[in-house]
């Protein structure tokens, strides 16, 4: 991170993931993310057009928007609405568990990287039929990241803020 153009001068936290570096500033609504790997691509920019492909079918309620805000020496640097990712643990409700292994077990096409409590949540704030068609989003762009760490309640409902895909 040591050419990272914010590493001055900056009152916040740093997050670092194993495709992005998140910048979560003390003060404001936004964080900024940057890509931390560009030799294996550009993370942020492909959440950014996931979340774009996400509107164009119908599916962007299940995620928190990721959109270009600037270039700074080099990097782009993508803005989202700041989030409680302290949330994540008020999915993992035994009620949900037992609701997303029915689910699973029955094998209702939910992709297999979706964990129970995740799947619990989802099916009952959404209904089935808005998961299934997440799913089938999901699927068709290789968004293989849709999981309790990357999700937070927003307003008491579950969304995804990180749904680049991985590999």
């Amino acid at each position: 991170v040591d050419d990272c153009p914010f590493r001055y001068e900056y009152d916040g936290a740093i997050e670092a993931g194993s495709s992005k570096i998140v910048f979560i500033p003390n003060e404001g609504e936004y964080v900024y993310k940057i890509s931390s790997n560009y030799a294996e691509g550009d993370y942020c920019y492909r959440e950014a057009e996931n979340y774009k492909l996400a509107k164009e079918q119908g599916v962007d309620e299940f995620f928190i928007a990721t959109e270009y805000f600037t270039t700074i020496a080099d990097h782009d640097v993508y803005i989202q609405k700041k989030v409680d990712i302290d949330s994540q643990e008020r999915i993992t409700t035994k009620a949900n568990q037992e609701i997303g292994k029915d689910y699973c077990a029955n094998d209702f096409g939910l992709y297999s990287i979706f964990d129970t409590w995740c799947v619990g949540a989802l099916v009952t704030q959404y209904g089935i039929d808005r998961v299934e068609a997440l799913l089938s989003f999901a699927k068709k762009y290789n968004i293989n990241d849709l999981e309790k760490y990357n999700s937070c309640l927003e307003n008491g409902v579950i969304k995804f803020f990180d749904y680049a895909g991985y590999g």
